[in-house]
């Protein structure tokens, strides 16, 4: 309910906005009146090349992949998704999401190191070729200088946002990807594999099928990544002897790792050890370190660990089909969605059991 409160707020914001573009501030004699629709046509024209911009960052990708021998799965902005599904392209609407913008595209074997620089480079390229005529519209209108100034320093955002190397999360930005690129290279680092199957996942391939070979460098970042992503596998397969040789691996090194991608693993650990094992002293240890945070994690994994908890720790049934059907509310939402409909099976396979009983 919050959530969609706060897509409805976002949703009348944008239409002001654009409404106000519409409003000749030189008739309003109300000095705070004229203040307010300015600050609304600027919001306006702020939000639209936010908008523009990334249509046109993604679109560089598509374009630059597309040259280079990539295969094209999927392309997002603001939450409406074109993604192609048995050679067809479908279009899915999911509202605002945490990625405003997304090309997904997957490398074929033959595909060159300096292909793969290009591909990186090409979203913040393309944006950078956008401020040309921008810069000249600038120059020629002076009466407009001031809302086509806001739309420069907002591309401009945009180009050094995605051109200066960043990592939130275990999400790496184009320049971030370069800079891997160059100092790891495709042959020897696990980086641009765990690229390649996160967007695998995101289009939609479950980890049962996802092609995983075993990665030796166990003390990198994304090699911790990677086999999180071979226990989702041996999740998928309810292969126990592959999560096993996993779990151990990840709890012996998620402290490497950022808060968000240690809360990921630990939500597994608490899986793991109070259904999988039915250690219930050591899940409920986990779980205590991280209560607050996955009760307010809303999507479906947090769900499935707090249905699976509550079932396997506590045997109580109530909360247990209470997290489960909350999870599937929210199912198709979950933007990782191969992960999205192991999770969905998972939590459809507990109220089976639930409705069982003892």
């Amino acid at each position: 309910m919050k959530k969609l409160i706060k897509q409805i707020a976002i949703f009348l914001v944008i239409i002001l906005s654009i409404l106000s573009l519409m409003i000749d501030v030189s008739k309003i004699n109300d000095v705070a009146i004229k203040f307010g629709v300015q600050i609304y046509k600027l919001l306006a024209v702020a939000l639209m090349t936010l908008f523009i911009q990334i249509i046109v960052h993604e679109l560089g990708h598509v374009v630059c992949g597309v040259k280079n021998n990539y295969s094209f799965l999927g392309f997002q902005v603001f939450g409406i998704t074109i993604y192609k599904q048995n050679n067809k392209l479908k279009l899915r609407v999911d509202g605002f999401t945490d990625a405003l913008g997304l090309a997904i595209m997957i490398p074929n074997e033959d595909v060159q190191d300096e292909d793969q620089i290009k591909f990186f480079k090409s979203g913040y390229i393309a944006n950078s070729i956008t401020l040309i005529p921008l810069i000249i519209t600038f120059i020629l209108f002076p009466s407009q200088r001031f809302l086509i100034g806001i739309s420069i320093i907002v591309t401009t955002i945009i180009i050094l946002s995605n051109a200066i190397p960043r990592e939130i999360a275990g999400n790496f930005n184009d320049g971030y990807l370069v800079k891997l690129y160059k100092s790891e290279g495709k042959d020897n680092g696990p980086a641009l594999i765990y690229q390649k199957l996160q967007n695998e996942l995101i289009s939609g391939t479950r980890p049962a099928d996802l092609e995983l070979q075993e990665i030796q460098y166990e003390e990198n970042i994304f090699a911790i990544l990677i086999n999180l992503m071979m226990y989702y596998k041996g999740l998928d397969m309810r292969d126990s002897s592959l999560m096993n040789s996993r779990i151990n691996l990840l709890e012996n090194r998620y402290d490497n790792l950022e808060n968000i991608q240690k809360d990921s693993i630990i939500y597994e650990l608490i899986f793991y050890y109070c259904y999988i094992i039915g250690d219930k002293l050591k899940a409920t240890k986990f779980f205590a370190g991280i209560e607050n945070r996955l009760e307010k994690d809303m999507d479906i994994n947090a769900r499935r660990i707090l249905a699976y908890y509550y079932y396997s720790a506590h045997l109580d049934l109530d909360k247990a089909k209470y997290y489960a059907e909350q999870g599937l509310e929210v199912a198709d939402k979950y933007p990782i969605r191969g992960i999205g409909m192991m999770e969905k099976q998972l939590l459809n396979d507990l109220l089976e059991k639930i409705k069982k009983g003892w």
